[in-house]
């Protein structure tokens, strides 16, 4: 823009105000670059509306991706009849199916404890006040040596030998035991004068704890155990290790533990969670509530993506300003008469009201429905339609979805997947078809959308290089003038000083 410097008000021997002459010539000069401006403030708005309509355009491809995939309609679910004693997934490769189980048994860990004794933190070691174990005995837990008054190292203990220094060094040594042997110990106090030291397996199973007395008789002195061992032989047993027993379709089997057994039904996990009195039926079958999920998110997607449309492309008097007479303004959105913004509103409604009929047909999508027979090859007959001239989806009869959801599961598919061709994927799916259109408009790099933003972009630019040569112009301009009327004003002194002369003379 012009030169801002301090320019004197007025020419010096006259009082006409030049600063006013100069900013209005500047101004005049400036009318082109106004228009830049308001231009460049138009154009920032319809980038702001393809940002938005980018935006929910990439939200409704991300549900047509999952509609087209084979993930979804390939997922199954398992349900049990009692989910609280057990609970199961299952695998794209589970197959569907019934399956009867009793769980007799669950796996549980070997857990055992010493006798009682009156205080966690009393010295129990030879010198100390109990005297019930002796320095320098040493037992074996899960691979592991201890030594009675010395650390899980071998460093002899700062202290004394207690329930609680036993348990600490045990747990500390844990990660050096064998995997199956692993050992955790806890001090249990039942009553202030009734404390336990507690071993129990990490793992479940028929395997007994791996323990032994390897030097005197620490763990028989403990009465944790009945004989020096090794082996099952142990005085005061809390649980028993057992593994889980259940029978599916009245075929026997166990496994050591209770969660995430995948090697019993092929393409499910079991979890057992509770022994049963009756059989448990665990249900096998395509996870349907996930194939209505999407279809519903796609609905919700697509009407938002098609109202943002029909928002920057309509005219609107309602709620609009009023001119001075009190007449209603017409609003217009902000991508009013974008030919891209239509062609949108078009394809988008012509997407999901186009019948893939004859390529789904009578022959490969013929379903029934309340006592009728149809082809599956519109969204209609999955109870999905628009709503008036809108372009608005609304589930007009969401039985109908779950009815057909439920009995035609593979014609629901193929509504969304298409057929396959060998040359082009899927085709003539409304999920597949849906996916290449909006994922052509919208995509970051290469969309319709993203190019016109470009255009707009570079229009931009081209605006803004327009402006700075013209603020450069301006300020050359501005300064020009400075002079030409600092001439003037010179001119006009010297005019008035020869004027003066000649009165004296003639005077």
């Amino acid at each position: 823009m012009a030169d801002d410097s301090t320019h004197i008000s007025g020419l010096g021997q006259t009082s006409i105000d030049v600063t006013g002459i100069v900013q209005k010539m500047v101004d005049l000069k400036a009318l082109p670059e106004k228009t830049w401006i308001v231009e460049q403030g138009e154009i920032a708005k319809d980038v702001g509306a393809w940002s938005d309509i980018t935006s929910l355009m990439t939200d409704l491809t991300g549900t047509m991706d999952t509609l087209r995939s084979y993930e979804l309609w390939n997922k199954m679910e398992a349900v049990a009849s009692d989910s609280a004693s057990l609970s199961a997934s299952a695998g794209s490769s589970a197959v569907a199916g019934k399956y009867d189980i009793s769980i007799s048994k669950l796996a549980q860990s070997h857990s055992v404890r010493s006798t009682d004794f009156t205080s966690a933190t009393a010295d129990l070691s030879s010198g100390g006040g109990a005297g019930t174990l002796t320095d320098g005995d040493t037992f074996e837990i899960g691979g592991v040596t201890f030594t009675i008054g010395a650390d899980e190292h071998g460093q002899t203990l700062v202290g004394k030998e207690s329930l609680t220094s036993l348990a600490g060094k045990i747990n500390n040594a844990s990660s050096a035991m064998t995997a199956a042997g692993r050992v955790v110990a806890t001090v249990i106090s039942a009553n202030p004068t009734a404390h336990y030291l507690v071993l129990t397996r990490v793992m479940t199973g028929d395997t007994y704890i791996d323990s032994a007395d390897t030097l005197g008789t620490p763990l028989q002195t403990l009465q944790i155990r009945s004989t020096a061992g090794p082996g099952d032989a142990y005085q005061n047993v809390l649980t028993t290790h057992q593994d889980a027993a259940l029978t599916i379709n009245t075929i026997p089997v166990t496994r050591s533990s209770n969660a995430g057994l995948t090697d019993v039904i092929s393409g499910l996990t079991l979890n057992l969670l509770g022994e049963t009195t009756t059989d448990v039926t665990l249900t096998v079958a395509a996870d349907k509530e996930s194939a209505k999920a999407a279809i519903l998110a796609f609905v919700e997607k697509y009407n938002a993506a098609a109202a943002k449309v029909k928002e920057y492309g309509q005219i609107t008097t309602q709620g609009s300003a009023l001119d001075p007479k009190g007449a209603s303004v017409a609003s217009t959105g902000e991508l009013y008469n974008d030919s891209l913004l239509t062609d949108i509103a078009r394809n988008l409604r012509k997407q999901v009201t186009d019948t893939k009929f004859p390529v789904l047909n009578g022959v490969n999508a013929s379903y029934t429905y309340d006592g009728r027979t149809g082809i599956m090859s519109s969204l209609q007959a999955i109870g999905i339609w628009t709503s008036g001239e809108d372009n608005k989806l609304t589930v007009l009869d969401e039985n109908r979805l779950d009815s057909v959801l439920q009995s035609n599961f593979g014609e629901v598919e193929q509504l969304f997947r298409g057929v396959f061709d060998a040359t082009n994927g899927y085709q003539n799916g409304i999920g597949s078809d849906l996916y290449r259109y909006t994922n052509a408009v919208a995509a970051p790099m290469t969309g319709a959308i993203a190019h016109r933003v470009d255009t707009l972009n570079t229009k931009n630019t081209s605006l803004q290089t327009e402006i700075d040569d013209m603020d450069a112009y301006l300020k050359v301009y501005e300064q020009d003038l400075w002079v030409r009327f600092t001439a003037m004003d010179d001119a006009i002194s010297k005019l008035q000083s020869s004027l003066a002369g000649l009165k004296n003379i003639t005077g």
